[in-house]
């Protein structure tokens, strides 16, 4: 097993992670010994946020690729911990900009629909609604 396959292991993260490009040795490193250093009992859980906030900084202030969305909410479907997934599907709803695509597979992917995040996304389309220039 690789370094970055046991570090990945060690944290709960698939390996799409690693694979996807999104974490690297490096930032698996930083979050095992962050994880190796605690001292109020964290979870590695506590640990595997900071891969989600990640994904999205190539992406600031502009719209995610579809095929980087698709990858995300693979990724969220797969995190074990609930409260992480939770955190991670706001993270997705509460994020600016989103194409009409991406608020409309959100608007029914499973992790979303009879959730508190279907209020979350209905809040983010109309303010983008509202902020976007009409052609």
């Amino acid at each position: 097993m690789s370094t970055a396959a046991k570090m990945l292991e060690r944290l709960g993260l698939d390996k799409r992670w690693f694979t996807y490009g999104i974490v690297d040795e490096e930032f698996l490193a930083a979050q095992c010994m962050a994880l190796d250093e605690q001292r109020d009992g964290d979870a590695p859980e506590h640990y595997r946020t900071p891969a989600y906030a990640r994904f999205f900084k190539p992406f600031e202030g502009r719209v995610i690729p579809m095929e980087r969305f698709a990858q995300y909410l693979e990724l969220v479907e797969c995190e074990p911990e609930a409260g992480v997934r939770s955190w991670a599907v706001s993270f997705m709803t509460e994020r600016e900009p989103l194409s009409p695509e991406q608020f409309a597979q959100l608007a029914t992917h499973p992790l979303v629909v009879g959730t508190k995040h279907a209020l979350f996304l209905e809040r983010n389309r109309l303010r983008q609604q509202q902020t976007t220039p009409s052609t």
